[in-house]
């Protein structure tokens, strides 16, 4: 007979086994007495969670059906999965789910306690059929791992396909989590089609096998819904349990050595456990290839002209294991492909599988957090993978230079394992430490780096983002970087324009965007960054004037400004500096050397950016930079800031004071409010620059208008004597303006700033 998939069954056929059935025969499972046990050695858990330092987070329970049986499928790393993931899943789904545990852990009061649980042994007698049947009625749902075993090197894909090896087997996943679901839901509809038959004989015979009767079948069909279970960090070391069975054993095994050093770090240590339930798989594909070959069989009974030409005969339950042979493989594939494809992907995932995939053994550490960063946009852009939030939006830090713990902490363990050695501005890969090998029960503990990149693996779109991005050509990866932060700092203003759509004084979009000038060669960058309550619009012109003179131009948008006074009361002086920093990472990524400019705050940006990496910083310059704000209204910040605090608390909000107007020199850059809380932020930025200013040491330009009515002229020369800079020249300009970079004398300005950037150059170049 040829072969069946599973959209070849006869229309007529699946008309016949989906006809409805008369509601007496359906009825949903009562509460049991193990269910109200599994809710007392739930509470138990409970208390236990109050004692772990790791965080459980559970996603996707939305996508568990409310009604019917489910089978839950799950990869399987540690063993206190056995005993937690169904306690898990009743308080996340509020279902009731048994489990398969290995026959050696039912031993005494931890037994007991499994069976409490909802667990069952391997071993345990008709265990197969307990677990159809409870699929068939809905009695219990239940969760099965299709490894078979904990895999504990993660190792999961071979050559293009699936493959696990465990110390019992070399091969795909098991069937047999596939082959029992498939079984459930055939049995039941040839249940139904016995019921309308009339055939007892059938009924009987899958009553007494399966232990039910029809009036427990539930309406609705049975869903696999698939789970991933995802540990971050993965840092395998000393812990309180490891330490007290070293106390209390003379001699501890090695394998509960190891699993002790493992799993009692990710259970007591700082670790987010991050489990996901997948869409469910629904079945009624493979039902059109089962029916049909079943129809008119009863169970226990013998068909003629079943076998392949015609020949022989036999049961139903042989007729079923032949056609079920492939579908359960595919099946299988298709559950544990769901399975995978939702790791939680996480930094290490990307660091581990760099040095796997690069093909060289040494390369700078810029190189290495540029590739880990154009990866990991690579995979936000697809939008299909789950992400830690090591990937979220302060991964920039990989390319801004900013300390970044979750990089640390990465590096930390691949130099502890002997697989990493930083050197001044290097990394150098050691290549046999990385490939060593190593026995099933060892591989976790002894090359914790091979076991994370193995996770990835399944995920073939995020191993190549990664082996592209580790070795993509150094200029090409830095024009990649550069691109994909400005595009970001454009994201980011759309979001908050977006956002600012209602408020008062928003400003034109055009106004208030970053831009980039490219210049004419990649010799010299700019950051270039406007004022407080101001927008790029207020340096465009200085920053055409420098494009003209060769420089490349990185237009900042400070968060909050180029949109409402409104956005601006809703951030902190950090997230300015993450404005500045993120364009500052451009310009070194695009360009050889790199200056950075700002105008008033935009100047306090800069120098901070400059303290924070005199090394890599060319030169810095400065206009109307505040150390000191002219108006004495200033001081009184702090105390309007508690007051609306306290008012806020009080539910008054009507007597805070928010905002006060504001003469802007610029209407067209500038707002027309300004906001308390901003003023506070500003002055709190100005506290964190004064004590920096001696890290300065790269050539700077400091202008000072000798009438500033915003900020106290003396700043001016207060910045060059406390500037660590041996090379620093003060420009005092006779104005009585602050916004000196537009209009009257502006083009005089903008020749002084050329001018300054043009000696750069020539030393450079000498």
């Amino acid at each position: 007979m040829p072969p069946l998939t599973p959209n070849s069954a006869p229309n007529a056929a699946r008309r016949r086994y989906k006809t409805p059935v008369p509601a007496p025969l359906y009825s949903e499972p009562p509460e049991t007495g193990t269910y109200r046990v599994r809710r007392m050695a739930g509470y138990t858990l409970d208390l236990m969670e109050k004692v772990l330092k790791s965080r459980i987070r559970v996603d996707g329970a939305h996508n568990v059906p409310a009604k019917g049986p489910v089978l839950f499928v799950a990869n399987h790393f540690t063993r206190f999965e056995t005993f937690i993931l169904p306690w898990i899943l009743d308080r996340a789904t509020g279902r009731m789910v048994h489990n398969l545990a290995h026959h050696e852990l039912f031993v005494g009061r931890f037994g007991r306690f499994l069976n409490s649980v909802g667990a069952r042994s391997t071993r345990e007698p008709g265990i197969k059929d307990s677990i159809v049947g409870d699929l068939i009625t809905g009695h219990h749902d239940w969760i099965i791992y299709p490894e078979g075993s904990m895999i504990k090197d993660k190792k999961t894909w071979h050559q293009g396909h699936l493959h696990l090896n465990t110390p019992d087997r070399s091969g795909p996943p098991h069937t047999g989590a596939a082959l029992m679901a498939l079984q459930a839901a055939m049995y039941k509809q040839l249940y139904l089609n016995a019921w309308r038959l009339q055939d007892d004989d059938t009924m009987e015979a899958l009553e007494e096998r399966y232990a039910f009767t029809g009036s427990q079948l539930p309406r609705h069909d049975l869903t696999i819904v698939p789970i991933n279970i995802t540990y971050y960090p993965f840092r395998p070391g000393m812990n309180l349990a490891y330490k007290l069975a070293r106390l209390f054993l003379k001699q501890v095994p090695k394998q509960l050595e190891e699993e002790l050093a493992v799993e009692g770090n990710l259970l007591l240590g700082d670790t987010d456990i991050s489990i996901y339930l997948g869409k469910p798989i629904p079945l009624t594909n493979y039902l059109d290839a089962l029916m049909p070959a079943a129809e008119g069989v009863k169970f226990g009974g013998r068909r003629e002209a079943c076998g392949e030409g015609g020949v022989g005969a036999c049961s139903l339950e042989n007729l079923v294991d032949r056609v079920m042979k492939p579908l359960k493989t595919r099946l299988t594939t298709h559950i544990m492909s769901e399975v995978y494809q939702h790791v939680t992907v996480n930094l290490d995932h990307l660091f581990c599988t760099a040095l796997f995939a690069s093909r060289h053994d040494r390369f700078t550490c810029d190189h290495l957090h540029r590739a880990l960063y154009v990866a990991a946009r690579n995979l936000q852009a697809t939008g299909t993978r789950r992400r830690h939030a090591s990937l979220d939006d302060s991964l920039e830090a990989l390319v801004t230079g900013e300390p970044f713990p979750p990089l640390d902490s990465i590096v930390a363990l691949a130099e502890r394992e002997g697989v990493l050695r930083r050197e001044e501005g290097w990394y150098r890969i050691y290549r046999p430490r990385l490939d060593e090998h190593h026995a099933f029960h060892d591989v976790r503990v002894r090359n914790p780096i091979r076991v994370i990149a193995n996770e990835l693996e399944p995920l073939r779109e995020a191993v190549k983002a990664v082996t592209q991005a580790i070795n993509c050509p150094e200029a090409d990866l830095q024009q990649r970087v550069a691109t994909l932060l400005h595009q970001e700092d454009l994201a980011e203003f759309g979001r908050d324009y977006t956002r600012s759509t209602t408020d008062d004084g928003l400003k034109p979009s055009e106004i208030g965007a970053p831009f980039l000038l490219p210049g004419r060669t990649s010799q010299l960058g700019v950051v270039l960054s406007h004022g407080y309550l101001a927008s790029p619009r207020e340096v465009r012109d200085l920053a055409q004037a420098l494009q003209a003179g060769g420089a490349t131009v990185f237009g900042v948008r400070l968060a909050g400004h180029g949109t409402s006074p409104d956005d601006l009361a809703r951030v902190r002086w950090q997230a300015w500096r993450r404005s500045y920093l993120r364009a500052y990472a451009a310009a070194a990524a695009r360009c050889q050397h790199v200056v950075l400019a700002g105008f008033s705050m935009g100047g306090l940006l800069a120098l901070l950016t400059a303290a924070d990496f005199p090394r890599r910083v060319d030169g810095v310059i400065t206009v109307n930079a505040p150390l000191h704000l002219a108006d004495p209204a200033s001081h009184l910040v702090p105390a309007v800031k508690a007051w609306n605090g306290l008012v806020h608390a009080c539910r008054l909000d009507r007597f805070q004071w928010s905002f006060v107007p504001n003469q802007a020199e610029w209407p067209d850059a500038n707002y027309d409010r300004n906001p308390v809380h901003g003023i506070y932020q500003l002055e709190r930025l100005m506290a964190a620059v004064g004590p920096r200013l001696p890290e300065v040491r790269c050539p700077a330009l400091i202008i000072q208008a000798d009438h500033d009515p915003v900020v106290v002229p003396a700043s001016g020369s207060e910045l060059e004597t406390r500037l660590g800079s041996d090379e620093k020249e003060l420009r005092s300009i006779a104005a009585t303006r602050h916004g000196v970079l537009r209009g009257e004398g502006s083009d005089i300005l903008h020749a002084q700033i050329v001018e300054f950037l043009d000696h750069l150059r020539d030393h450079w170049d000498a």
